[in-house]
């Protein structure tokens, strides 16, 4: 291990360590005792002294509310100070001045208050024993952003091999700077397959570690009918996708090894091509078809501090539906994309970078095929030396797929037809993602509106949660059920845009008014992205007459025969 990966292991063990030790000492002990006060018997109580403490600094001013009181449990006395679940100060809402303004109101008046004592112990006791949910997120946020980022540098330290990442000013002034990184100095390249197995079960370990701990007595607080604590079932939901994620990786890899790809030309080239083979430990059957993806991808870091966050938006994109030959590790695959000029080269990782993946998928009974690949792909405009023209993208035969349109032509007349349900991944996602946000925001105007002292920051956050969730799920069901009907004839083009059938909006513009296609990168569903199909008029408005198409081919094969028919030149 060189000094560089023994530093970064020991630089990640302070923020592993402090998002641990945040879940241990402050979040785990406020759930526990959340669920135990459940079952404490009320008593009356008598106030000795009730402050409200302010510490302000040059930022922020926070607020703790203290008290002593006196009460009697089985005959025998006992004083306590305990005001709340969370004994630390803090201003998430205005919880600690309301209560410190209720207990001096009670205070001055002499008036009794109610305590929770636990009839095991009656040496503890507590004013209110509501949780604080927006306080216990906030935390839950430490606990993730702090131990995420520690054990995931940890997991690099380890598991970084020597050699793989070179200064970035060796692009500059090397003529092949792909060279001067290990994994991309042969033609060979190996998918991340493994290293990120081993990322999947730390991750997945780490999550259900908490979560199984904080849920410990769920099953007994039901009992009691309180129903709050079904939120840490949440987090346990997580925590059973993440583990069952980790096995299926696991099984895929033991299934099909290191399926290498052999990359021809190498580097990849923008402006030539590029392609390569891929051997796959699977018998072979000349039925079975595998989608191979080329993707280029802008990866940038958006945020500051805390709220860092690494994004992935796919710039360019690019599929084909390859079918095998029988080779001596079971089937063999061979691919062809023609790259276009004016693409980014791959660079160093940084905070902004651009990089090339290529991914090949197969739907097998039992463990489906999934391999990324980070390729080499620079400026070389290098032609493919043994993958021939029958092996290309752009090949009918390699872009066999299911279109997202229907085309049917009769006397004079074309008619595309783009159904409802074209895109049901994205939209099943949308509705997924918006479901768990509505979810989220309906517990937590839920418990705004039920607790006896309830934070304004649950409010606002429960409201945002609804909102996006709303949005999220309408886009979902839109995306389903709409659908575009284009209808091109001697008069010239028009759209319809159907929901249910319904028509919403239609446009329509005559062949002599018609000067171009032009196709357009469109949504994009995690890495997928779809293109869509406009016409260009004389006064440069925009008419869209395609969309969803997965892959620049696929689209351009459309856009060619779509602008034959308007006898566009």
């Amino acid at each position: 291990m060189k000094i560089a990966r023994i530093g970064i292991f020991f630089f990640s063990l302070p923020f592993a360590s402090f998002g641990t030790g945040f879940f241990i000492f402050l979040v785990y002990p406020e759930l526990s005792d959340w669920i135990d006060t459940n079952s404490w018997q009320p008593v009356q109580a008598s106030l000795v002294a009730v402050k409200l403490e302010t510490n302000s600094s040059s930022d922020s001013t926070t607020y703790k509310a203290t008290a002593t009181y006196q009460y009697f449990y089985n005959g025998q006395g006992y004083t306590n100070n305990r005001v709340a679940l969370s004994t630390e100060a803090d201003n998430i809402g205005s919880f600690q001045e309301d209560i410190g303004r209720q207990l001096e109101q009670s205070y001055q008046q002499k008036h009794p208050i109610q305590v929770w004592v636990n009839p095991e112990n009656p040496q503890d006791a507590v004013i209110n024993r509501e949780m604080r949910w927006g306080l216990l997120s906030i935390k839950m946020i430490f606990v993730v952003a702090f131990g995420g980022i520690g054990f995931v540098l940890m997991y690099a330290a380890v598991t970084s091999k020597p050699g793989n990442k070179q200064q970035t000013i060796q692009q500059v002034s090397d003529p092949q700077p792909w060279l001067t990184k290990k994994d991309w100095a042969s033609p060979v390249i190996r998918s991340g397959a493994k290293k990120s197995v081993w990322m999947m079960w730390g991750f997945a370990i780490f999550w259900n570690a908490f979560s199984i701990l904080a849920a410990t007595k769920i099953p007994e607080v039901l009992q009691k009918g309180e129903y709050g604590i079904l939120v840490i079932l949440l987090f346990n939901l997580v925590g059973l996708g993440l583990l069952v994620f980790a096995i299926v990786k696991t099984l895929e890899w033991r299934r099909f090894g290191t399926t290498p790809l052999t990359m021809d030309p190498h580097p990849g080239a923008i402006g030539g091509h590029v392609g390569g083979e891929i051997d796959v430990k699977l018998p072979y059957q000349s039925e079975r078809k595998f989608k191979v993806t080329l993707s280029n991808i802008h990866s940038y870091v958006s945020g500051s501090g805390k709220n860092r966050s690494r994004h992935e938006k796919v710039k360019w994109q690019d599929m084909a539906m390859v079918n095998g030959v029988p080779s001596l590790q079971g089937t063999r695959l061979s691919f062809r994309f023609d790259v276009p000029d004016g693409l980014r080269a791959s660079e160093e990782h940084s905070d902004s970078y651009n990089k090339w993946n290529l991914g090949i998928e197969a739907d097998l009974p039992g463990v489906d095929l999934n391999r990324q690949f980070e390729i080499p792909v620079f400026q070389t405009s290098e032609k493919s030396r043994f993958i021939d023209d029958s092996h290309s993208a752009t090949d009918s035969d390699v872009m066999v797929q299911d279109l997202p349109v229907q085309i049917q032509q009769e006397h004079g007349k074309t008619e595309l037809n783009y159904p409802p349900g074209r895109t049901k991944g994205m939209a099943i996602g949308l509705s997924a993602i918006g479901s768990i946000f509505l979810g989220i925001g309906i517990f937590l105007g839920y418990k705004y509106w039920t607790d006896s002292n309830p934070e304004v920051i649950l409010f606002i956050m429960g409201s945002l949660f609804f909102l996006v969730g709303l949005l999220l799920d309408v886009g979902g069901i839109y995306t389903l059920i709409n659908a575009l009907e284009v209808t091109i004839d001697i008069s010239g083009v028009k759209t319809v845009r159907k929901v249910l059938g319904i028509p919403l909006f239609q446009r329509k513009v005559g062949r002599n008014q018609l000067r171009d296609i032009q196709i357009k990168r469109g949504a994009q569903a995690g890495n997928t992205v779809f293109y869509s199909i406009f016409l260009i008029t004389m006064d440069n408005r925009r008419i869209k007459i395609g969309e969803s198409f997965v892959g620049s081919s696929t689209a351009e094969q459309v856009a060619a025969q779509i602008k034959h028919w308007l006898d566009l030149r």
